[in-house]
């Protein structure tokens, strides 16, 4: 897949995630008061971070392994949600609006990559 291509597929996820972010922080306000914000960002950031991961890592194979590829990108993005929900176990921020805001974006970064990763899994397999 051509680089140009993959920075536009890069430069869509993060404007998705930052507008379903926004829009998942405004809503957290209203549950749980302006302390919430730094934990909303917070929470956006780990799955965007998780889901540009998961993109280059899913780039990086073509062909007949573009599958494989799939597999692993989507396996990056959990793991590196599921390691920020353990964090915040640990660091007791249960309560504080981190998890819930991390279940929020995480289940609508699904949605983004998902399409994203049939729309590049269709490219992959007609070249």
């Amino acid at each position: 897949m051509s680089s140009v291509r993959t920075y536009r597929y890069v430069a869509g996820l993060i404007f998705g995630q930052v507008v379903s972010g926004a829009a998942i922080g405004a809503v957290a306000i209203r549950f749980f008061g302006e302390a919430v914000i730094p934990y909303a960002v917070a929470a956006a950031l780990v799955c965007v971070v998780g889901s540009i991961f998961g993109l280059l890592l899913s780039v990086r194979f073509t062909g007949p392994q573009s599958v494989i590829g799939m597999l692993l990108g989507l396996s990056v993005r959990m793991g590196v949600a599921m390691v920020a929900m353990v964090v915040a176990a640990g660091q007791q921020l249960f309560g504080t609006g981190f998890p819930e805001c991390l279940v929020a974006n995480y289940l609508i970064s699904l949605v983004f990559d998902t399409l994203l990763a049939v729309r590049m899994l269709k490219q992959a397999t007609r070249t």
